[in-house]
């Protein structure tokens, strides 16, 4: 059950921080959709992945002010995603957890984690954590750790933001990079357009629904050998898209 303080109404103590970043690692449900709501409340630029790959992908392509990890995401892996963050960006992480989880919050904090807030959840506290967080000295103007993501004919520099296809450099705008990021870091796995929306769109408005397949034809046309007959970028009729690392088609 999500803690009603966890409401916007309540989390508000009119104290505004914009255009700081926060991203939340967190699975999808009601606590996640409470606390993006108190978040963006309180002004804050939220976006939100659920898992390591996710996680990592947008550290470098959105560079947050502050991580907000709750330690059982993705099955529990949270712990782990708070040692890769740690090891790779200066942004600090406050985790969450259950309140009797406390040998895992000591490894949370010993692995680089500044703070923790436990279940149920305080709205008022934790959004006063962040406060008092973001208010310290900044950490976050040093160096992103490049990174180098390799996968079917693809070589991805997450902190540049730069693409190889097959050994040569090749433009993806903007969205067609975050399109491409999206399903090449989770290879095989089918993502449905509705979750690339959320995921890539999020707070952002488009008029047309079909926004999303234009850029997977725009995409194609630079990724493929035959983009009418594409063997990465796969459609799952009716379902959505994946990445197939080996080419072999669907």
């Amino acid at each position: 059950m999500v803690n009603p303080s966890l409401d916007p109404a309540f989390a508000n103590d009119g104290n505004t921080e914009t255009e700081r970043r926060v991203l939340l690692v967190e699975d999808r449900g009601p606590l996640r959709d409470a606390l993006v709501g108190a978040l963006q409340f309180e002004g804050y630029d939220t976006r939100t992945t659920t898992n390591g790959r996710e996680t990592l992908r947008r550290l470098h392509s959105w560079h947050p002010d502050l991580v907000l990890i709750d330690l059982l995401v993705h099955n529990g892996t949270g712990l782990e995603i708070c040692r890769q963050v740690a090891g790779l960006v200066p942004s600090p992480i406050i985790v969450l957890a259950p309140v009797d989880a406390e040998a895992q919050l000591l490894e949370a904090l010993n692995s680089g984690a500044v703070d923790y807030a436990t279940r149920p959840l305080d709205g008022r506290a934790l959004i006063t954590r962040i406060h008092t967080t973001l208010a310290r000295p900044s950490q976050t103007d040093g160096p992103f750790v490049d990174e180098i993501v390799e996968v079917g004919p693809l070589a991805i520099e997450l902190s540049r933001r730069r693409v190889s296809v097959r050994g040569t450099p090749v433009h993806f705008a903007k969205m067609e990079y975050e399109v491409l990021l999206a399903l090449a870091l989770r290879p095989g796995e089918i993502r449905t357009g509705d979750e690339l929306l959320e995921e890539i769109w999020a707070g952002r408005s488009f008029e047309d629904p079909r926004t999303l397949s234009t850029h997977i034809r725009r995409i194609r046309k630079k990724l493929e050998t035959d983009p009418g007959n594409p063997e990465h970028l796969v459609t799952v009729r009716g379902i959505g898209y994946y990445f197939n690392a080996n080419g072999r088609g669907p």
